[in-house]
């Protein structure tokens, strides 16, 4: 069933970048980032204020540098790189990348294995990234 939400979160998240093409492609980009991202926190605030978890100073430290590191700056270089590109196809293609860098951070952060199939599979999507961006 986790695999069925990350494939609707991926659908949902292909809209950004229909949204950003044609309505905000002249738009400054931290500008795009900020407002979709401040509307997007306000569904969370009744969330915040109903948790009942036990929140120390360090977690949210950690969830700031998250934040900041994993979603602000991202965020913003994201909307950039869909302006600037010409074809938002491309700039989704692009986002195939993401399992790459997972397997390369995952294997020195968390300690897994490199496996043929992990090395195989990352080879075919930087393959199937390059032949549908050559001109």
């Amino acid at each position: 069933m986790g695999i069925v939400y990350v494939i609707i979160a991926d659908i949902l998240w292909a809209g950004e970048i229909i949204f950003t093409k044609k309505f905000f492609s002249n738009r400054s980009p931290v500008l795009v980032a900020a407002f979709a991202s401040f509307f997007g926190a306000l569904f969370y605030i009744p969330t915040l204020v109903m948790v009942k978890e036990k929140i120390s100073s360090r977690d949210i430290v950690l969830f700031i540098i998250m934040g900041v590191f994993v979603y602000v700056i991202p965020q913003i270089c994201y909307v950039k790189g869909i302006q600037e590109t010409k074809s938002a196809i491309a700039a989704s293609l692009v986002s195939l990348t993401i399992p790459i860098f997972t397997s390369f951070f995952s294997v020195f952060i968390l300690k897994e294995t490199i496996s043929l199939k992990l090395i195989l599979g990352s080879i075919l999507v930087a393959s199937g990234f390059i032949v549908v961006s050559l001109p």
